[in-house]
């Protein structure tokens, strides 16, 4: 979470550990659901709305944090231990705020349908492009990586570069090569899944041309 919001994190004033309380707190009262923002408030508080219409006043940061996928999906791997035998409830203490409990009854709010979470990580990587989306779609694009030229699918979340395909800015030909920050979850559900999205394209290699 730090890695990802240090930033937001920072200019809010308050340390990880009391934002992770707060965004436990918006994900409880939110029941799973992503929230909507409808009003500023002082103090860096957020009024937001949940799914069956109420409202409640949040910290701005924690709801930011709160609403990214990627958090859904490590509050998911945080609290997976409720699925087990005999955990009945996990307590987060967040500084001197109230401390968060996490019931196993909660525990629906917070698990991804997509499968457990076995692993989250990301990487930098040198791949190809196989099959760009040249209208800059996010989904669905096609990479190899590695010298037996595997292949898969991801999603690219790198507004930046999108917008310069979708301009013409960059032009993707067969053979050109990017290197970027590639994220890998894998899921465990029926069978193990593995998805991968490109989340920084960092630079650019255009295809060798011989003279």
């Amino acid at each position: 979470m730090v890695v990802q919001h240090g930033e937001d994190i920072l200019a809010a004033g308050a340390s990880a550990v009391t934002i992770l309380g707060g965004v436990i707190a918006v994900g409880k009262w939110a029941r799973g659901k992503k929230v909507r923002e409808v009003q500023k408030e002082e103090n860096n508080s957020v009024r937001i709305e949940n799914v069956t219409g109420d409202t409640y006043v949040f910290n701005q940061c924690a709801v930011s944090v709160y609403n990214n996928t990627r958090t859904m999906d490590q509050l998911s791997r945080l609290t997976q231990t409720l699925d087990s035998d005999g955990v009945d409830s996990v307590k987060f203490v967040a500084d001197n705020s109230e401390p968060q409990v996490i019931t196993r009854q909660d525990r629906v709010y917070f698990r991804q349908e997509e499968g457990l979470v076995l692993t989250d990580n990301e990487m930098e990587s040198i791949l190809e492009v196989v099959g760009p989306k040249l209208n800059g779609s996010p989904r669905g694009w096609t990479f190899s990586e590695g010298g037996d030229g595997v292949e898969f699918v991801a999603d690219v979340e790198d507004e930046d570069f999108l917008a310069a395909v979708r301009d013409r800015k960059i032009v993707l030909e067969n053979g050109t090569n990017i290197r970027a920050i590639v994220r890998t979850v894998q899921r465990k559900k029926v069978r193990t899944r593995t998805d991968r999205t490109i989340v920084e394209v960092k630079e650019l290699f255009p295809p060798d041309r011989e003279e």
